[in-house]
């Protein structure tokens, strides 16, 4: 049985919107990505309001694009640097989740890639009871972690690193 592949559930107004935004969130061109879209958005009652477009991304098993123009490869990571990178999601992860008032077990690990060429994902995961309340209504609460946590990682560590949070896995 494979191992399944890292999606991602976007929000925005529009579905062009939702699929660039996550997109740029997975550090991948579209064409490296199968679109679902779960819900186009629109007018809401009477036209008074609209709903968002919401969107889910999976990585596909094949070679990744970078964005851009023939970005060149990132080197690979040496066990020193996949370590501290284990252990600073670990630690925002947790510190997210306190801050939250949400308690929970986190442990990250990097998967292998189902394509040699394919980019490796850290897997966080949270394990805990009841903890519905992180994927929140429609996956929101989760992605919108997902996204805070990739950001501050990013900036620790100086380098964008493709993370996906599974809660309760």
């Amino acid at each position: 049985m494979s191992e399944p592949r890292a999606s991602l559930e976007v929000i925005a107004p529009t579905v062009e919107e939702a699929i660039e935004r996550g997109a740029t969130q997975l550090g991948l061109a579209r064409q490296a990505l199968e679109v679902e879209i779960l819900d186009e958005g629109g007018r809401g009652l009477l036209g008074l309001t609209t709903r968002q477009a919401r969107v889910r991304l999976t990585v596909r098993g094949g070679p990744a694009a970078s964005v851009g123009e023939e970005a060149p490869a990132a080197p690979p990571l040496s066990p020193e640097q996949e370590e501290e990178t284990v252990d600073v999601a670990c630690a925002i992860v947790q510190e997210l989740l306190e801050r939250m008032g949400v308690e929970g077990q986190v442990v990250a690990a990097w998967s292998d890639p189902e394509e040699p060429q394919a980019p490796r994902l850290l897997k966080v995961d949270v394990r805990g009871r009841d903890l519905s309340v992180l994927i929140g209504r429609r996956g929101e609460t989760l992605a919108s972690l997902q996204y805070i946590t990739r950001l501050i990682v990013a900036k620790e560590l100086d380098r964008m690193v493709p993370l996906v949070i599974d809660v309760e896995g």
